[in-house]
């Protein structure tokens, strides 16, 4: 299951690579391919969070949730600049 979710994202730099035109930012990961729920919840630890307290749980999940897909964004936007 974290193959699917890819929680991490794997990111190389190489400053070599501006020296060939291409950016030195390389992301090796695709991004997530299920929710972080569907990952999350197959670990007591968030099940119990979600069977005590619904609804924080249902907002940590959505503001994590949120930054998971914020966070792939600007990788993805980093990763995509043209060299110099």
């Amino acid at each position: 299951l974290l193959h699917r979710f890819r929680l991490g994202t794997s990111l190389r730099f190489d400053p070599r690579l501006r020296e060939q035109g291409k950016n030195p930012l390389q992301l090796d990961s695709g991004a997530p391919k299920i929710d972080l729920k569907d990952y999350i919840y197959n670990e007591t630890r968030y099940r119990m969070l979600q069977t005590m307290d619904p609804e924080r749980a249902k907002l940590l999940l959505d503001r994590a949730q949120a930054g998971v897909k914020s966070q792939w964004n600007l990788y993805e936007q980093l990763s995509k600049i043209k060299a110099d």
